[in-house]
């Protein structure tokens, strides 16, 4: 968490450090927290964007295919519930496209009710919870979702939003 800009950090400090340690890294190779299913699509979703031709997953590919910062999969524990919404276990992972062309803000505003929105029929389905074998279905609740944002620009559209569907965040 430490190479986060919202925090002061400088990500070429740490790529700076990463070159000078190198041989000597070592990392977490498994997700204790999070669903086997989303560790999956998490890791299918940049394993493509690594093996793409280009800037590679967090574009620090540099021309001669050097790689500062090369996107590593991890496996999962797992959790032993799921997420379900009208009897069917939910998707891990949902990306929001939108191929209109708008300004910045405009964008940011339009994804941001969109999952405002998806949310809030999510938190009103009585048939929305996590279950797990041999668990009555426990009803999803605002403290159960994260959305995770870029900015404060994108942080204060994404609160406006829930706000004008009256949930608090």
């Amino acid at each position: 968490q430490s190479i986060y800009g919202f925090r002061g950090a400088d990500i070429y400090s740490y790529l700076q450090a990463r070159a000078a340690t190198a041989g000597r890294h070592h990392a977490l190779g498994t997700n204790h927290r999070s669903t086997q299913a989303l560790v999956a699509a998490v890791n299918g979703l940049f394993e493509r964007a690594e093996a793409r031709p280009g800037d590679g997953a967090f574009a620090l590919r540099g021309a001669g295919g050097d790689n500062g910062l090369p996107f590593q999969p991890v496996a999962a524990q797992g959790r032993p519930e799921h997420l379900q919404a009208g009897g069917a276990e939910l998707p891990p992972l949902t990306l929001a496209l939108d191929g209109r062309l708008h300004d910045a803000r405009l964008l940011t505003r339009t994804l941001a009710a969109c999952a405002a929105e998806r949310i809030v029929t999510l938190l009103n389905d009585p048939g929305c919870g996590f279950v797990q074998p041999g668990q009555p279905l426990r009803r999803l609740r605002p403290a159960d979702v994260a959305v995770l944002v870029r900015n404060r620009g994108e942080a204060k559209a994404m609160r406006s939003a829930l706000r004008r569907r009256g949930v608090a965040s």
